[in-house]
């Protein structure tokens, strides 16, 4: 998110910082190799890009993580018109329909292994 608010703040001029988003991006991506083909948010990045297939440190996702993702994978994908970025993210929606909601609100924290609830802790902000 850093690195394309930097790159919107010249104005679009220093595309290196749009180079490191993509590469950062390009890196987190197989963190949405899950079941639900929701990203964990809890991933091991390997030095060598042929090992990157989802060595997650745990299977869990908290809302706000997954939410940060669509905005800004959704922008990468406009910056750069690989609309990969963006569907890789927009996965969680139809996950989060099926899910269905408990008076509007959702989990806190999703197992996307199992893709359940992890908690019924249910918040407006972070958890805490």
């Amino acid at each position: 998110g850093g690195l394309l608010s930097s790159y919107h703040r010249t104005g679009g001029k220093e595309k290196g910082l749009l180079r490191l988003a993509v590469q950062l991006a390009d890196n987190l991506m197989y963190a949405f190799n899950t079941t639900s083909k929701v990203a964990t948010g809890y991933i091991v990045v390997p030095r060598d890009p042929e090992l990157a297939n989802t060595t997650q440190t745990e299977g869990k996702a908290v809302l706000a993580e997954v939410g940060t993702f669509i905005m800004e994978f959704g922008t990468l994908a406009r910056d750069t018109g690989v609309r990969a970025y963006e569907a890789s993210a927009m996965r969680f929606m139809q996950v989060a329909r099926a899910m269905g909601a408990m008076d509007g609100t959702y989990c806190s924290e999703l197992d996307i292994i199992r893709v359940k609830c992890n908690n019924q802790h249910r918040t407006f902000g972070g958890p805490s």
